[in-house]
């Protein structure tokens, strides 16, 4: 055990993980809209109209993005090939005004896009995917010309984790990391004090990864009660390392309902059918409520 974790453990906090050297250094040629090395099917979640409540595109956008996402953007076939989308057609996250050339929600390239001829409707367009790799266009409305044999409006949409700005965001190794966990429930500020204390920061999850490895930690025992996520909502996401987080939403997505406004995100821990303590995902709550913090290293 370094000696920092002894030290930690010895305050009273129960160093959970300490597996390794610090990772080194990534690359600082990081170019953000490259295609390719997006293998990670937590960066990516299917909102059925069900969902959403409505079909138009602004709509499923705001949705996605209520979530710490966004309208997901395609850059070349391999990354359509990650979707899980069980519904078609289904929103993503390109659109174009009347005869203007298409545009992405993240300003990188995305795969060609049938020019405004070729797309289904009149318009204004917005991107719909009609079958695994056919990206096409509809009107922004969601509505889809009448077909007997299929569906008069848009499926649903896929929404995807925002693309690290920098390098200094990809991912990390969750194995190189320190986690600890706080003796007791705090409120969420106290938390990240917590974390502060000890040179760390809670618990941002990137990748789907490092939540299984948090999923572990529960399912060993190690952390028994629900937790702390490093990310406030205050009309957008923001976490503590300033990072994109990668989100695993409970049920139908973030429920905002209560006062004082719930914006601040924490791990839920429910027994399954055999009444071994599982981690289910992650809920908005109170930031005055309490949870545990978990921290992990820089």
């Amino acid at each position: 055990m370094k000696l920092f974790a002894l030290l930690a453990a010895l305050s009273g906090c129960d160093v959970v993980f300490d597996l390794g050297p610090v990772a080194p250094p990534v690359s600082k040629t990081y170019d953000r809209c490259a295609p390719g090395g997006y293998d990670d099917p937590l960066r990516y979640t299917f909102v059925s109209t069900t969902t959403l409540g409505a079909s138009d595109w602004s709509a499923a956008r705001i949705d996605c993005q209520r979530r710490g996402m966004d309208l997901a953007v395609f850059n070349d076939v391999h990354e359509m090939g990650m979707t899980d989308a069980t519904q078609w057609p289904y929103w993503f996250g390109v659109s174009q005004a009347d005869g203007a050339d298409w545009t992405t929600v993240d300003g990188c390239p995305a795969i060609a896009m049938p020019t405004p001829a070729a797309a289904h409707g009149v318009g204004p367009m917005c991107g719909a995917m009609f079958d695994a790799l056919t990206p096409n266009g509809n009107t922004c409305d969601g509505l889809l010309a009448p077909n007997p044999d299929g569906p008069t409006q848009i499926q649903g949409a896929l929404c995807e984790t925002p693309r690290p700005k920098t390098a200094d965001c990809l991912p990390k190794d969750p194995t190189l990391e320190i986690y600890t966990v706080s003796p007791t429930a705090i409120t969420y500020e106290a938390a990240r004090k917590f974390c502060a204390d000890l040179g760390d920061h809670l618990l941002v999850v990137d990748s789907q990864r490092e939540l299984g490895i948090v999923s572990n930690l529960v399912f060993a025992g190690t952390v028994t009660s629900p937790f702390w996520i490093g990310a406030t909502f205050d009309g957008t996401w923001t976490s503590v390392t300033q990072c994109p987080a990668e989100f695993s939403w409970t049920d139908l997505g973030p429920l905002f309902v209560g006062d004082p406004f719930p914006n601040c995100a924490g791990a839920v821990i429910e027994p399954d059918d055999s009444g071994a303590l599982t981690l289910r995902g992650m809920a908005l709550a109170k930031c005055d409520a309490t949870k545990l913090a978990v921290c992990e290293s820089d």
